[in-house]
């Protein structure tokens, strides 16, 4: 708030390290810490007061405490288009290591950033991936509002080597130019964290009796949040079938709340709430504790873990000898994962806990080959299997025999152009700013085109891709929409479907655009080429490279409607032949049942027909 007014969201987050020393009970929370971005340009000289208040998810509402500052005039920006983080002369741990800076093209589009790490190539940046309103300010700019740039790189030497970190902007038309560079030193590597203490009561988990055999399927759930969101949707279906059955309970245990829950609970579920500290932490044993003694309480018979994030779910079911379920949705190694989400310095130790829980869970599924492939190199691959993961195939279908596609177009706006769809909430991993950059540079050519954003949120990133199009001039264009729990009508209203996020194994909004018969340009990443074969059912481009998407759009707007027709059907004939969610719903609950009745089986007989 400035001076009492709301002007923006913040984004939460892990604790701050000066707040984690004072206060340790925030180091096992991924949700203590927040930030936000406020425009003070108008405040210039003035004093203002800066404010916040904060809402818990039952709606509890306190208002922290407020500060007065004097904003001082805007300052000319201090650096070159370049790497800003690290800094120049500091060090940098061996392995794998965040980079992020800014980058603009002067009068031409960004086409990719290429990074060298002592002069070898170390992959693309992510273009437009954080918005900076300190650029925007001051440059003129389309894109100057995510200017923002990020990459994971590895870094290699021993102590004290320098390191020599590189980034080349290419624009579309070829141009290149360096920006500025930084040179790092190899730290130290720190002293080996000594695994926590196990407390008398995490010990004694051990010695719990075995489930019981036979009787009714009572199943413990854990999943990261009940918002929307792919993997939710996913689980939600999951339980909607799973609780038709008689003989089914069925306790959630979330990371966060969310409108899912009340769904949960009409079915018959119980639902709990509560936080996932991170590992190797005090507060994360106690919890390991109380979530253990619930589902002891609960009289669970198999567990079911629901993402990466839920890893706290196969920590617990591993301790009192329970067979457990894990569907991995994330396309992340174990140490990116724990970097993106909690920074520099402990990665490796979280990823050693998190794969020897793996090792332990009795069934890890994934939803592409690409990714289960990539955890089979830490952990091994006999737990591991790939189970493709399905969509509601007969609800579409119904859904699109009871609407006309022309009432859909028109009361979306839309009359005889050639409409592209992207669907995702907004975040700079689904690429909705590099989209419509790359949509900008080709709009003069194809006057009949328009793109919409289905996924609008209020984060800083989807506010800076608001401003981005605002200033790209294509408002009438480009269709920002918010994010909508069920957009089928988005799919039956387009003509194609875009999806140009970096990091997915097998999105759902891919299955669903497919199964309605639309086809699809997509980036080229892990289990996408699985589903996405070039040319036959849809066309795919090299991911963070705006220039291949740019040229994938083009070669896609020259299709004939008689073309787009042939990859669409060949795509929706895939999903309906693989990804049935009825079809992975039963092979799910098979599963379940199987895995009860012999927690030791191997993966291929409890998956066998």
């Amino acid at each position: 708030m400035i001076d009492g007014h709301v002007t923006a969201s913040a984004d939460l987050g892990p604790a701050p390290r000066d707040v984690v020393r004072s206060r340790p009970e925030t180091a096992g929370s991924s949700r203590c810490g927040w930030s936000a971005l406020v425009d003070l340009v108008d405040f210039s000289e003035r004093d203002v007061v800066l404010g916040a208040i904060a809402t818990s998810a039952r709606g509890e509402v306190e208002y922290l405490s407020p500060v007065r500052v004097t904003v001082t005039p805007a300052r000319r920006i201090s650096r070159a288009a370049g790497i800003e983080k690290p800094g120049p002369g500091v060090t940098v741990p061996a392995g794998r290591v965040n980079i992020a800076g800014w980058a603009l093209a002067d009068g031409a589009h960004l086409g990719r950033l290429a990074v060298r790490v002592n002069g070898r190539d170390a992959g693309l940046a992510r273009p437009f991936a954080a918005p900076r309103p300190d650029i925007a300010a001051r440059r003129t700019e389309p894109c100057a509002p995510v200017a923002g740039f990020e990459h994971i790189i590895t870094v290699d030497g021993e102590p004290g080597s320098r390191v020599r970190i590189e980034v080349e902007l290419v624009t579309v038309d070829g141009n290149r130019a360096a920006l500025v560079g930084v040179d790092a030193r190899v730290a130290s590597p720190p002293p080996l964290r000594p695994s926590g203490s196990r407390s008398e009561v995490i010990a004694a988990l051990d010695d719990s009796p075995a489930a019981a055999v036979g009787g009714p399927l009572r199943v413990v759930v854990f999943t990261h949040n009940l918002v929307l969101g792919g993997s939710q949707l996913y689980l939600q279906e999951l339980l909607r079938d799973l609780l038709k059955n008689a003989d089914v309970s069925c306790l959630v245990v979330a990371g966060q709340d969310g409108p899912l829950r009340g769904e949960l609970e009409r079915l018959g579920a119980a639902v709990h709430v509560t936080d996932y500290p991170f590992p190797e932490t005090v507060a994360y044993a106690a919890r390991v504790v109380e979530l253990a003694g619930l589902v002891r309480a609960f009289g669970a018979r198999v567990v079911i873990v629901n993402t990466l994030i839920a890893a706290i779910g196969a920590d617990v079911a591993c301790r009192l000898d329970l067979p457990a379920v894990w569907a991995i949705h994330e396309s992340y190694t174990l140490e990116d994962y724990w970097l993106v989400t909690h920074g520099d310095g402990v990665p490796p130790t979280l990823a050693a806990a998190n794969a020897a829980t793996l090792a332990e869970t009795a069934v890890v599924l994934f939803e592409a080959d690409a990714t289960r492939d990539a955890y089979a190199k830490v952990v091994g691959g006999d737990r591991l299997a790939t189970l493709h993961y399905g969509v509601d195939v007969e609800a579409i279908g119904l859904f699109a025999r009871s609407v006309e596609r022309a009432d859909v177009r028109r009361m979306a706006g839309f009359d005889d152009e050639v409409v592209l769809v992207c669907v995702g909430t907004f975040e700079p991993r689904k690429g909705q700013a590099m989209l419509a950059a790359a949509f900008a540079s080709v709009a003069e050519e194809f006057p009949r085109a328009r793109l919409v954003l289905v996924g609008e949120t209020e984060t800083v990133y989807a506010r800076g891709v608001r401003e981005l199009v605002q200033r790209l001039g294509l408002g009438e264009r480009i269709k920002l929409q918010a994010l909508e729990p069920e957009p089928y009508r988005w799919y039956v209203a387009a003509d194609g479907f875009v999806l140009p996020s970096d990091l997915e194994s097998m999105p759902r909004v891919l299955l669903e655009a497919m199964a309605f018969g639309l086809p699809v340009v997509a980036a080229n990443v892990w289990g996408i080429p699985e589903l996405v074969r070039h040319g036959e059912n849809g066309l795919l481009f090299a991911p963070r490279d705006l220039e291949a998407l740019a040229d994938a759009l083009r070669n896609f707007l020259r299709l004939s409607p008689d073309a787009r027709a042939r990859l669409g059907a060949a795509g929706s004939r895939l999903v309906h032949d693989r990804h049935d969610g009825a079809d992975y719903r039963r092979v799910f609950e098979r599963l379940l049942r199987r895995l009860v009745a012999d927690p030791r089986a191997d993966v291929t007989k409890l998956l066998a027909p």
